[in-house]
């Protein structure tokens, strides 16, 4: 399901030029970020007990269905309890995602923001959701080879 809707928004993607694709595409984006995040929180656990072990402590793996009813703001949070500078520029890109896709929904449908005000952030929130993306699948390869 999840190469399908992949593959679907990255089709939509090429059609941002149309208003309500260019809104729905960064919507969909958010979402598809929140949930690689899930899993990605849940790799870092399991890295983190694999290779920093302890005879009288352990932390839960909490995985990733155990994040459902966490709002994206809830996940950067969860985020945000690792250290380490290989999640510096994903923790700075998460933050401007969170804000932009809250202040964008809540201004979706209110006169406060025309239009074209609502594309040009929907424009941004792409690009940031692209980065974070990728971002997002280093990490995950990169903590993928050394568990291997």
């Amino acid at each position: 399901k999840i190469f399908i809707l992949k593959d679907q928004i990255e089709k939509l993607e090429k059609l941002k030029s149309i208003p309500i694709i260019s809104i729905s595409v960064f919507l969909l984006k958010s979402q598809l970020v929140e949930f690689e995040l899930k899993h990605t929180i849940f790799i870092l656990d399991l890295h983190l007990n694999e290779y920093f072990p302890s005879a009288t402590l352990k932390r839960h793996v909490r995985t990733p269905n155990e994040f459902n009813n966490h709002t994206f703001r809830k996940l950067f949070f969860e985020m945000n309890q690792f250290e380490g500078k290989a999640l510096d520029g994903l923790k700075n890109r998460l933050g401007r995602l969170v804000d932009l896709r809250d202040n964008f929904t809540h201004h979706l449908f209110s006169s406060e923001k025309d239009i074209e005000q609502l594309i040009i952030d929907a424009g941004k929130g792409i690009v940031i959701a692209n980065e974070t993306l990728k971002i997002l699948e280093i990490i995950n390869r990169e903590l993928k080879i050394s568990k291997s």
